[in-house]
């Protein structure tokens, strides 16, 4: 880009010139005053095609050439198979036994704690939930079905069942869907990292694996098929079943917490559990063991078939594949947030069994009784702040 600068006297009314010709685009503006007479300005910007195709490979392709592994055990894991497939020395061997001990450790922590949260505290919830249903059909309902006016003054239980999550459904979705979210990040990553490394071609026969180096940075160009298999079943595939099993044992427990306040520090325990790989690598990960793994890349396939498909001298065809591109990422976008909104209302509707056949009839009686409590927080607040505005007063006469 290059601007150029020129200088004339004020016309009346300000004016926008555009000029093209076969090499560049030109955009001239002018800036004016009908006020006074004083020199003018007119900034101009050139634009040649060379640089409008770069603009347009670089938009049809944002993405760096290679990609950087992940902060995580999982990380370190596939940087030790990597190092280990391009060399089998001994110190390249210990580092890929510690490695892979931490992601053993990692993923039986997270098995485990899974267990234990669906053993201990996911099922009495839930029981405790569908026990709490059945006496409220029993004693708020008569015989023909019919909810009981007073049912909230002979059953004792009206508060802890407007507790409910189920008896607030727009609160309880909204947290369902961020939770959805979470999880659907999580397995975007996994699905992702594998598509990388399935594309990269085979290496020369005889070889595991090939690279690029500098002193910046190790891209894996080549990888076989054996050790993209092993990367699969090791590090990949306990990873999304456990975001897969965490997911639905999240949205039972959500289901089954009574207590508004306690439904918001469930979701917040859950994100802990997805953080848990993290947490592993930076605690028995080395720093320097850190370092080597934020040197080790993967190079992006699609990066180069990008850019081999732009090398052309036809700017339209350019064009139509950055456009293409930008309809791909929309409907992409439009994809991924209908599935985190639907996909939790299906779940919420049709796939929840906490309460298997609930005829979702807490809501509306809940809302009268929610009513009544608010009114009686707010008259009790009232209250309070005229018993201290009196004693303030008090106090002051007093003084």
């Amino acid at each position: 880009c290059r601007g150029g600068v020129a200088e004339a006297m004020v016309r009346p009314a300000p004016s926008l010139q555009y000029e093209t010709d076969e090499r560049s685009m030109l955009v001239e503006t002018d800036v004016t005053s009908a006020d006074v007479d004083v020199p003018k300005k007119t900034g101009s910007i050139r634009v040649g095609t060379s640089d409008l195709a770069r603009i347009s490979r670089k938009e049809l392709d944002p993405l760096p050439q290679y990609t950087d592994l992940p902060e995580s055990i999982y990380g370190a894991a596939m940087m030790a198979t990597f190092r280990f497939s391009l060399s089998d020395s001994g110190s390249v061997r210990g580092i890929a036994v510690s490695v892979m001990l931490g992601l053993f450790i990692n993923t039986g922590m997270q098995f485990y704690i899974l267990y234990c949260t669906k053993k201990y505290i996911c099922g009495p919830a839930v029981m405790h939930v569908r026990q709490l249903y059945a006496e409220y059909h029993t004693s708020a309902f008569d015989d023909a079905g019919h909810l009981l006016d007073d049912w909230t003054e002979t059953w004792d239980r009206t508060d802890e069942l407007c507790q409910l999550p189920l008896s607030q459904p727009y609160f309880y979705l909204a947290l369902l869907c961020v939770w959805t979210g979470t999880c659907y990040v999580d397995l975007c990553e996994s699905f992702r990292y594998l598509t990388y490394l399935w594309k990269l071609p085979e290496p020369a026969e005889g070889e595991s694996a090939e690279c690029d180096h500098d002193d910046e940075a190790i891209v894996i160009t080549h990888l076989a098929r054996g050790i993209k298999i092993t990367i699969a079943v090791l590090v990949f595939l306990p990873k999304v079943f456990i975001a897969m099993f965490l997911w639905w044992l999240g949205a039972r427990w959500l289901t089954s917490t009574l207590g508004f306040q306690d439904l918001m520090l469930n979701a917040v325990a859950l994100a802990f559990i997805t953080e848990m790989d993290e947490l592993i690598y930076k605690v028995l990960v080395p720093t320097d063991i850190q370092a080597i793994v934020n040197t080790y890349k993967i190079m992006r396939v699609e990066h180069e078939d990008h850019m081999k498909a732009t090398q052309t001298e036809d700017m339209n065809h350019v064009h139509q594949m950055r456009d293409k591109a930008f309809v791909t990422r929309i409907v992409g976008m439009l994809l991924a947030l209908a599935f985190n909104i639907l996909f939790p209302m299906v779940y919420m509707y049709k796939l929840q069994q906490v309460l298997p056949g609930y005829q979702w009839d807490v809501h509306g009686p809940c809302e009268e009784r929610v009513r009544e409590m608010l009114g009686d927080t707010e008259e009790a607040e009232g209250a309070h702040t005229h018993v201290s505005a009196h004693l303030h007063g008090h106090h002051a006469h007093h003084r």
